[in-house]
């Protein structure tokens, strides 16, 4: 016997909705494949707009408050995002939590939330031997999420656009940091 739990986010779904649903689930529980007719309603549901401000919304309340340290032992975001919202962004950009991770990451620099609003870095690169235009570069990857946010491209996320790319390559130090943290992965 299979139970199945869906999230509450479905509690106002339409009846095609929760088919699709139930559908897609059964598909990768058994392996199978799924016709794209079927699962359609279920795409278009989550994708929506609505959707995905319902699901922020939620995400904003039920995330964990465990509090962000933003000022490492060689770093401080929080000045950081100072410098860098006047000097890219005009002094626009609402400032959202910042603060290092608490273990180790293998694979990202850093990590933008916008459920909670909150952007999280390596606490790898709070090191005396990482320049701080490179913390400054991860930085302000991160902060350009929030002024291009990601969107809906078929039944995908776009995270990061042509116009999101071009933006990146305005950081004044940009092939130095690229290429230190290339090295730094490699």
């Amino acid at each position: 016997m299979l139970y199945v739990r869906f999230s509450d986010l479905l509690a106002r779904a339409p009846r095609d909705v929760m088919e699709a649903a139930g559908a897609l689930l059964l598909a990768r529980v058994y392996r199978k494949r799924v016709s794209p007719e079927l699962v359609q309603p279920y795409l278009v549901y989550a994708h929506s707009e609505r959707t995905r401000s319902r699901v922020q919304q939620m995400r904003r309340q039920r995330a964990r408050s465990a509090p962000l340290v933003a000022e490492g032992e060689h770093h401080d975001l929080s000045r950081m995002f100072g410098r860098l919202n006047q000097q890219y962004f005009r002094g626009r950009l609402g400032r959202p939590q910042l603060g290092w991770s608490t273990q180790n990451w293998r694979r990202q620099f850093g990590s933008y939330d916008p459920g909670p609003d909150r952007i999280i870095l390596n606490r790898r690169l709070d090191r005396p031997g990482i320049p701080q235009r490179v913390v400054e570069y991860v930085l302000f990857h991160e902060l350009l999420h929030l002024k291009h946010p990601s969107r809906r491209s078929g039944c995908s996320l776009v995270s990061h656009s042509r116009e999101f790319r071009a933006e990146e390559r305005r950081f004044a130090h940009y092939s130095f940091a690229r290429k230190f943290l290339d090295r730094l992965t490699g």
